[in-house]
């Protein structure tokens, strides 16, 4: 278990330093503690649902972090709920669906 522990504590750090990096203006403002332990829910969440390699979790952080509007459009949230917890794609397919349908980004 405590291994565990201190796998998730080193992705989490390494995966919050990527989204300092990515998103240096909206996380600017957020206190270091702050976004670790949004990055540590974030972690859980995503595995909860089966996503798991290190890639496919952090496309799934960037989501949350994406401009307002994107999140605020008329039956978004419920969107991303039900591709999230759609267990009968694969977790790629779901981080896919959700970057290019829904939000209409890029990979990095």
């Amino acid at each position: 278990m405590e291994e565990a522990t201190s796998r998730t504590k080193l992705l989490a750090l390494s995966m919050a330093d990527r989204l300092e990096r990515e998103f240096s203006t909206k996380l600017a403002s957020l206190p270091r503690a702050q976004l670790l332990e949004e990055v540590t829910e974030s972690i859980a969440a995503a595995e909860a649902v089966g996503i798991v390699s290190s890639n496919l979790v952090y496309r799934f952080l960037r989501l949350r972090y994406y401009e307002p509007e994107r999140w605020t459009r008329i039956g978004t949230a419920e969107l991303v709920y039900d591709v999230l917890t759609n267990d009968s794609l694969a977790a790629e397919e779901r981080i896919c669906f959700l970057e290019k349908v829904v939000f209409d980004c890029s990979v990095p």
